[in-house]
C-alpha cells in the first residue's frame, strides 16, 4: 500500500486542509503533527510513520452503518436521514443507502423515487436485475451535496424472490466494496422487518445503530432485534458490531418517556452506548414535505440539533 497515496485521498475526499487532517491524526494517535507533517507525507519525501499507516489502514474504508429495527415507527429513517446528512456537515463523505421499498429516505432528500425506478436507476437494479449496472451509476447527489443510492417500489420484488437469488444476502456487500474507498462513512436505511434488505445490510455491516422510540412495545422489540443481530454475527459477519442504542420521539415532560428511557439504560447501558435521546418534535413535517433534511433547515440550537452530537459520538466511536 502507498500510504503517501492513501493519505492524500482521506484528505481530499473529506476536503480538509493538512492543518485539519493533521489535528485529527495527533487526536487520534496521541501524537503530535502538523501541516507540515502532512505535506512531507503526501510528497513522500519523508516516512509515514507505523502508527500513522495503523490509522490508515483504519480509516482508508468506509464504517457502514445499519440502522434497523424490526420495530417500524422508531425514527429509523429520520435518524438515519439526519445522521447521515450530521456526518456530512463535519467534514466526512457520505453515501446514503436505501434499502426500503417504501424509499422513504429517498423521498426525504428530495428525489424522485418513482422516476428513478423507471430508469432503473435504484438499488433494486444494482443488486437484482440480471443485467447489473455498476453502482456509481446509480448513486445521485443531492443538492445538499449528499451522495444517496436510492430505492424504488421494485425493490419490494427482492423481497419476495430472496430465496431463489444467488448469494441474495450478501450481494449488497460485495457492491459496496467497489466504493467503500470512495467514502467515510456508508450508512444504510433498513426497512422494519428482518426480510432481505435487513438481512443484507447486517450483512453488509461494520456497524448497527439500533433505534428505538421510548414505548412499552418498542422496548419489546430491542430485545427480539438483537438475537437477530448474533445470528448476523455467527452466521454473516462476524465483524459486526452494534454500535448502541438510540432512543427517538422522546418527550421529556411526559414521566412515562423519562421512566422508559431509564429503563433503556439500566437494561442495555452496560452492553453497548445508549446515545443522548432524541427529542420528539412537531415541525419535522414541514422539511419532509418540500423534499429538505430537517437538519438541514433548523438552527444548531434546534432539539434536533442532538443529531450534530450522535453524530460526533458515532465518529468517536468508531474511527
Amino acid at each position: 500500500m502507498n500510504y503517501s497515496e492513501c493519505i492524500g485521498r482521506i484528505r481530499k475526499r473529506r476536503g480538509w486542509t493538512q492543518k485539519r487532517l493533521a489535528g485529527q491524526i495527533s487526536r487520534q494517535t496521541d501524537r503530535k503533527y502538523n501541516d507540515t507533517s502532512i505535506s512531507r507525507w503526501e510528497k513522500a519525501s519523508e516516512p509515514v510513520p507505523d502508527v500513522v499507516q495503523r490509522w490508515v489502514d483504519g480509516t482508508l474504508r468506509a464504517r457502514v452503518i445499519t440502522f434497523a429495527n424490526q420495530k417500524g415507527g422508531v425514527a429509523k429513517t429520520t435518524s438515519a436521514v439526519n445522521i447521515a446528512y450530521a456526518l456530512m456537515k463535519a467534514g466526512y463523505k457520505i453515501l446514503l443507502v436505501d434499502g426500503d421499498p417504501q424509499s422513504n429516505a429517498t423521498m426525504a432528500v428530495g428525489l424522485d423515487h418513482v422516476d428513478l425506478d423507471e430508469k432503473r436507476l435504484t438499488i433494486h437494479d444494482a443488486l437484482f436485475e440480471d443485467r447489473r449496472p455498476p453502482l456509481v451509476d446509480v448513486i445521485v447527489t443531492t443538492a445538499d451535496g449528499l451522495d444517496v443510492l436510492p430505492a424504488g417500489p421494485r425493490l419490494s420484488r427482492a423481497e419476495k424472490s430472496s430465496a431463489v437469488l444467488p448469494g441474495a444476502p450478501m450481494r449488497l456487500k460485495l457492491a459496496l466494496e467497489s466504493v467503500r474507498t470512495d467514502y467515510d462513512y456508508i450508512v444504510i436505511d433498513c426497512p422494519p422487518n428482518l426480510g432481505i434488505m435487513t438481512t443484507s445490510a447486517l450483512a453488509a455491516a461494520t456497524h448497527v445503530l439500533i433505534p428505538c422510540s421510548t414505548g412499552r412495545f418498542d422496548l419489546y422489540g430491542v430485545a427480539m432485534f438483537l438475537p437477530e443481530v448474533a445470528e448476523a454475527q455467527q452466521w454473516l459477519n462476524n465483524e459486526l458490531k452494534v454500535l448502541g442504542l438510540l432512543p427517538t420521539r422522546v418527550n421529556a415532560q411526559h414521566q412515562v418517556d423519562q421512566a422508559l428511557l431509564r429503563e433503556m439504560k439500566e437494561e442495555y447501558g452496560e452492553q453497548m452506548e445508549v446515545f443522548a435521546p432524541v427529542p420528539a418534535v412537531t415541525d419535522m413535517q414541514k422539511a419532509w414535505y418540500n423534499g429538505k433534511i430537517p437538519l438541514s433547515v433548523v438552527r444548531r440550537d434546534h432539539p434536533l440539533g442532538v443529531y450534530h452530537d450522535i453524530a460526533a459520538r458515532i465518529i468517536e466511536l468508531t474511527e
